[in-house]
């Protein structure tokens, strides 16, 4: 929650802790990060960027996923708008450029 990262994060350790579908994130990455083998540091995503967003995306879709399942359309939507900035996101491996579509395309369809 509070490693270093490329950009500002929009989210406090406090509206995470208080939010359930954040806090789920947070747990999935860090899971995703320590299956790849890595040492939850205070600068693991600045030294293992392409894994870290990895993760994060991987995180973003399991979060969309829980929110649908509680029928919180309203999270989805917010979230799926942040994911919209990860198509003009200069940091974004190559490899996974297609990821943030691919999740956009899969829950929007909720969304009409």
């Amino acid at each position: 929650m509070t490693a270093e990262t490329y950009e500002n994060d929009k989210y406090t350790p406090e509206d995470i802790l208080s939010n359930e579908y954040l806090l789920f994130h947070e747990l999935v990455e860090i899971e995703c990060l320590k299956r790849k083998g890595l040492r939850i540091t205070p600068r693991v995503i600045m030294e293992n960027p392409e894994k870290a967003y990895e993760c994060h995306l991987k995180a973003l879709e399991e979060e969309l996923r829980f929110a649908l399942n509680d029928g919180n359309i309203e999270w989805v939507k917010r979230r799926l708008n942040d994911i919209k900035t990860y198509l003009s996101d200069p940091f974004l491996p190559e490899w996974l450029k297609e990821e943030p579509i691919r999740v956009i395309n899969e829950f929007g369809k909720y969304m009409l």
